[in-house]
């Protein structure tokens, strides 16, 4: 939810909800109509512009400038490089956004999700969740014990998986700039001095 209480919770099969009261109540919405509505919504993230993205299933990012109200917005499907389904997505301090999928594969937009650019990486299994360090780099977490850290504008990446291989299924970077990773075995702490 925005600051201004906007905002919009989502997930499989394309179903959607919206609040504009900061989450009191909410409403259905449809995104997209037909077929194209019926896919998996995962991660809503905002760019530096404010538009409104969701990474989704069969490689494609949802995109919306719309201000108004959440359940009034207009959605439009735009097709990426890579045909699989998207996890998580991030804007960065640098204007770029970066939305992460199945078995390494990730896109990078430097136009506002207008258009993308496939970035694989080599043995990275697929991503789960991202963070960006206060330095601006993109941390992305995934299965098999992916840990992913890039370059602040998002051009360059480097894989440095976790010795006991664990899932790593979500990001979060602290106040005091720790990293801390959920496992199914609860939280753990990420050191990037290595």
């Amino acid at each position: 939810v925005d600051a201004d209480g906007r905002g919009l919770a989502m997930g499989g099969f394309g179903i959607a909800q919206a609040t504009a009261d900061g989450g009191k109540t909410w409403k259905p919405v449809s995104l997209l109509p037909g077929e194209a509505g019926e896919k998996h919504l995962n991660r809503l993230f905002v760019s530096s512009a404010g538009t409104w993205l969701i990474a989704g299933e069969g490689g494609q990012v949802l995109r919306s400038t719309d201000r108004g109200d959440p359940a009034a917005m207009k959605w439009t499907a735009v097709k990426t490089p890579y045909n699989g389904s998207l996890w998580t997505g991030l804007a960065l301090p640098s204007g770029a956004l970066l939305a992460c999928g199945m078995r390494g594969n990730l896109v990078r937009s430097v136009d506002d999700g207008l258009t993308w650019t496939h970035l694989p990486i080599a043995e990275a299994g697929s991503f789960t969740g991202a963070a960006t360090l206060a330095d601006g780099r993109p941390v992305i977490v995934g299965v098999d014990g992916t840990l992913v850290i890039g370059d602040a504008a998002g051009e360059s990446f480097r894989l440095r998986r976790q010795d006991d291989r664990a899932t790593l299924t979500a990001l979060v970077v602290l106040a005091d700039g720790q990293l801390i990773a959920a496992t199914a075995a609860g939280p753990r702490r990420i050191e990037l001095s290595r």
